[in-house]
C-alpha cells in the first residue's frame, strides 16, 4: 500500500553515532542514530545537535516535501519550501515545545505557514503584474 509520500531531495547524512537523546557534548559510540526514538531526535534537535537535525531531515523531509508539492503543484517550489521549513525550524528550535506535540507536527505547522506565505507572495506578484499591464505609456 502506498502512503503517497514523495521522496524529498537527498540530504547529507552524518555517519556519526551519538548518545541517547543527541545531547551535545555527550557523544557515545554505543548508539546508532537510527536507533533513536522520534522523541530523542526531537530533544536533540531542540538542544542544537546538528546530527539530530540531519536525522530529523532524513525522517520528515519527505513528508514536508509531499505536503508542499501537493499544495503548490510545482517541484521547485516544493523543494524551496522544504529547505525553508528546515532552516526556519533550526533557527527557531528553542520555540519547539515537545509537550505541545511531536517534532513532525511542529514541522508541518511551519510547512503550512511557509506555503501560505508562498501563496500570498504569488498573489501579490499577480496584482503587480496586472497593475503594470494596465498602465498605458
Amino acid at each position: 500500500m502506498s502512503t503517497g509520500v514523495v521522496d524529498a531531495p537527498p540530504a547529507v547524512v552524518s555517519s556519526c553515532r551519538i548518545s541517547r537523546g543527541c545531547q551535545p557534548g555527550q557523544m557515545s559510540w554505543g548508539v546508532q542514530v537510527d536507533d533513536l526514538t522520534d522523541a530523542e531526535v526531537a530533544h536533540g534537535f531542540r538542544a542544537g545537535d546538528e546530527v539530530c537535525l540531519s536525522e530529523a531531515y532524513g525522517r520528515w523531509s519527505s513528508l514536508v516535501y509531499t505536503v508542499a508539492l501537493r499544495s503548490l503543484g510545482n517541484r521547485e517550489d516544493a523543494e524551496d519550501v522544504t529547505q525553508q521549513v528546515f532552516v526556519s525550524a533550526w533557527r527557531g528550535r528553542e520555540r519547539y515545545n515537545p509537550d505541545a506535540g511531536t517534532l513532525a507536527g511542529w514541522l508541518i505547522g511551519i510547512t503550512r505557514h511557509t506555503i501560505a506565505d508562498r501563496w500570498a507572495a504569488a498573489q501579490r506578484d499577480q496584482r503587480v503584474l496586472r497593475a503594470v499591464g494596465s498602465v498605458t505609456v
